[in-house]
């Protein structure tokens, strides 16, 4: 309740409004959103869901055997994706988060994706 405070995040709020972050966001969300549903159309028998808001998403990995919830294979896929220059989170759960910078072309979040389906296969 600090006037500096309440007034940067006035300004804050102007920012994102005045230069439409918030539908930049949405609107890149929905190309990550494309692109991971392929990327399970090519995994289907490890990734169970694809969710998320935004630019902020998370790959549902489970066992191909047994159908549920694999953490190791989130892990190990996390690690092969940062190996393949695609820096991800994982969180010690059966999702990969993914979370791109706003400012990120698009061509690139593309490319982005792409590169997991490539870090999967270099698991196998």
């Amino acid at each position: 309740a600090h006037p500096l405070s309440c007034a940067a995040a006035l300004a804050s709020l102007d920012v994102l409004e005045e230069e439409g972050l918030i539908a930049e966001a949405a609107r890149k969300g929905e190309i990550a959103r494309a692109e991971l549903l392929k990327l399970q159309s090519r995994h289907p028998q490890v990734i169970s869901a694809v969710s998320g808001l935004g630019l902020l998403n998370a790959i549902h990995i489970v066992n191909s055997a047994s159908g549920k919830p694999d953490r190791v294979l989130a892990s190990e896929w996390t690690w092969a994706a940062v190996r393949h220059g695609v820096m991800l989170f994982q969180t010690n759960q059966p999702t990969i988060k993914i979370c791109p910078p706003l400012m990120i072309p698009d061509d690139a979040l593309i490319e982005g994706i792409k590169a997991l389906s490539e870090a999967f296969d270099s698991l196998q």
